[in-house]
């Protein structure tokens, strides 16, 4: 048996589509019993269980010792886990996950880490308050040092932790944030002459919807063809390019199942980010669902290894201080589908499969 193990993550589309979904696929290749164990909030704890097992049956979801600061004591409850179920290996995800995993030290530890989290808490204090910059950086040392793999989500993050924690292994593989073995794509089309672009993902700070309200501004007032559609929950109230142009921004908020259908309607996706450590590794989600349905990709320099795959493949524009997004094209139908096949080729978990079996020494 092998066990994935979370910490402080909640259900939702990224936990659906990098958990839940990564378990399956590892039970698929491991053919051997993987159990998910959740250490989740008190909070909301039996909403958040069903959650969980409404997605996976088998899951144990636990609630964690009362307080972030007292996260260390969850190690007991752990250790009664893995006494119960002898695991031969642990893939955690995130440093905290693997801390806890690493300090009982009977088992092997895989660290999935999704980001750099010292510099994301140093840059948008995530935790608000509850821990020191200081705190995170130890924690993730630590995770990194003790792990015996990981799993990073870009070469740019295997770099971040050369620069930053004298990193001098190899023992990691880089998998890109993929989409879910299940995902079903629409069929390419192009029926009008105007250009639809889309932002699809959240409004926390790293995201920086002001900036698409700035850059579009020009771009609207130089363009009558070009429309914006924002799928969040709710436009900020401050959104000014809403303001100016309510007849040609729209916000949808759908189901997870309805995204690719939406998706599949526009021209571009957005992802321009600040130029912030957190962005410079990250592997967003979104770049491969935009993939996915045939967009071009509007990016910012040095997302990830993104802002590099675009200009590799053709497949979007790489914004620079000289770019103009007024000269934006409408894509075709035959180009929609060339940039779908992209996604088959990089972003799908079958092609990681080695790269899988290294961390998990199969």
């Amino acid at each position: 048996m092998r066990i994935f193990l979370t910490f402080n993550d909640y259900p939702g589309g990224i936990y659906s589509s990098q958990v839940i979904d990564v378990c399956r696929y590892l039970r698929e290749i491991k053919k051997q019993r993987l159990l998910l164990v959740a250490f989740v909030s008190m909070r909301n704890y039996f909403s958040v269980r069903r959650a969980i097992k409404l997605q996976d049956t088998t899951a144990v979801v636990l609630p964690m010792f009362p307080g972030i600061r007292n996260w260390r004591m969850n190690s007991w409850m752990l250790r009664l886990v893995l006494f119960r179920r002898r695991p031969e290996y642990i893939v955690a995800r995130g440093p905290f996950a693997t801390w806890l995993a690493a300090k009982i030290n009977t088992v092997p530890v895989c660290f999935d880490a999704r980001g750099a989290y010292w510099s994301e808490f140093k840059e948008f204090d995530v935790s608000n308050g509850s821990f020191t910059a200081d705190e995170i950086r130890n924690i993730e040392s630590e995770a990194l040092r003790k792990c015996k793999t990981a799993i990073a989500v870009s070469e740019a993050l295997v770099n971040y932790w050369r620069s930053e924690f004298n990193y001098t292994e190899n023992k990691h593989a880089v998998i890109p944030c993929t989409l879910r073995t299940d995902f079903r794509y629409s069929e390419p089309t192009s029926n009008n002459n105007k250009i639809r672009i889309v932002f699809a993902g959240g409004s926390g700070p790293w995201q920086n919807l002001s900036r698409l309200s700035e850059l579009l501004l020009p771009v609207f007032n130089k363009r009558a063809d070009i429309s914006l559609t924002l799928m969040v929950k709710n436009i900020p109230a401050d959104f000014e390019l809403a303001k100016q142009f309510p007849e040609r921004v729209s916000q949808k908020w759908v189901n997870e199942s309805e995204v690719p259908e939406i998706l599949s309607q526009c021209d571009y996706g957005w992802l321009v980010r600040d130029d912030s450590m957190t962005n410079k590794v990250a592997s967003p989600v979104k770049f491969a669902e935009y993939l996915a349905a045939g967009l071009r990709i509007v990016i910012s320099e040095s997302l990830g290894d993104f802002s590099e795959f675009v200009s590799r493949n053709n497949c979007g524009v790489v914004l620079t201080a000289t770019t103009d997004l007024s000269d934006l094209e409408k894509v075709s139908a035959a180009e929609k589908a060339r940039i779908m096949s992209l996604t088959k080729t990089y972003f799908v978990k079958n092609m990681y499969s080695e790269q899988y079996r290294k961390v998990l020494c199969v």
